[in-house]
C-alpha cells in the first residue's frame, strides 16, 4: 500500500489534477470518530464527498484511484458496519471504473495492493450482508460485492436499477 507520507501521491493524477491532497483527505477519514455514525452514514460529507469526486469522475478512474482503494479499505475494516455503506459505496465505484473500456491502467506500483484490497472489501461486503439493511443499502451492497468481484457491468445495474 502506497504510504501517505509517499511523495509518489503527488506524481498521481486524479479528476481534478495532481493527487498530492489525497493523502491529506484519506488521514482526514481515517482520523473520523466511528460513534458519530450520521456522518459516516451522509453521502455528502466531507472529506468523503471530496474523496468521491476526485476518485470517480463520471464513471472514470485514475491512477491516484487505484492507490487510494486500499487505504479506503482499511479504513472501511476498522469501523462498525453501519458506518460503511458510504465507503463500500465509492470502494465498488473504483472497481467498476477500472473495468470500462478504456479505463486507465493501474499503475504496476500500486496494482498489487489494490489487487489485495478488492478481496478484502469483497469479505467486509460479504460480513456486512449478514446484518438487515434497507433496499437503497443492499442495493449499495450488493453492486460493490459483484464489482470488488470483476463484475462491473453487473454492478452498474443492480446500483442503477
Amino acid at each position: 500500500m502506497l504510504d501517505l507520507t509517499s511523495p509518489r501521491w503527488t506524481t498521481l493524477r486524479h479528476a481534478y489534477g495532481p493527487a498530492a491532497d489525497i493523502p491529506n483527505l484519506l488521514d482526514h477519514l481515517r482520523r473520523l470518530p466511528s460513534d458519530q455514525s450520521w456522518y459516516w452514514q451522509d453521502w455528502e460529507a466531507e472529506p468523503l464527498a471530496s474523496l468521491a469526486a476526485a476518485l470517480v469522475h463520471q464513471s472514470d478512474v485514475y491512477p491516484a484511484s487505484y492507490a487510494a482503494l486500499p487505504h479506503l479499505v482499511t479504513i472501511v475494516q476498522n469501523q462498525p458496519p453501519q458506518n460503511r455503506i458510504v465507503c463500500l459505496n465509492l470502494i465498488g465505484c473504483v472497481a467498476m471504473g477500472a473495468q470500462e473500456e478504456g479505463a486507465c491502467p493501474i499503475p504496476p506500483d500500486v496494482e498489487q495492493a489494490y489487487r489485495q484490497a478488492l478481496m478484502t472489501a469483497a469479505d467486509i461486503i460479504l460480513d456486512c450482508l449478514r446484518l438487515d439493511w434497507s433496499d437503497d443499502d443492499y442495493k449499495v451492497l450488493l453492486s460493490a460485492l459483484v464489482a470488488v468481484r470483476g463484475h462491473g457491468k453487473l454492478a452498474q445495474t443492480l446500483l442503477l436499477g
